[in-house]
């Protein structure tokens, strides 16, 4: 696991652990595919419009720009 992976991995345990504590939700905009997966929902953008939609309406939410 890279350096990068490992932080995305950190952030991710976070983003759950508070989630978990105080039921907040959180929307996460990333590059990181790997992050984007840990997360209930993800919406990818290609050219800023809906790509794609996956996932369920759970606790996070990642957006996928296009070059990610």
């Amino acid at each position: 696991m890279g350096a990068g992976q490992a932080a995305s991995s950190d952030v991710s345990l976070s983003l759950h652990r508070l989630h978990a504590e105080r039921g907040i939700m959180f929307l996460v905009v990333t590059h990181d595919a790997h992050l984007a997966e840990r997360c209930d929902r993800r919406l990818e953008l290609v050219d800023g419009r809906l790509h794609s939609d996956s996932g369920n309406s759970g606790n996070s939410l990642a957006v996928l720009p296009s070059n990610a």
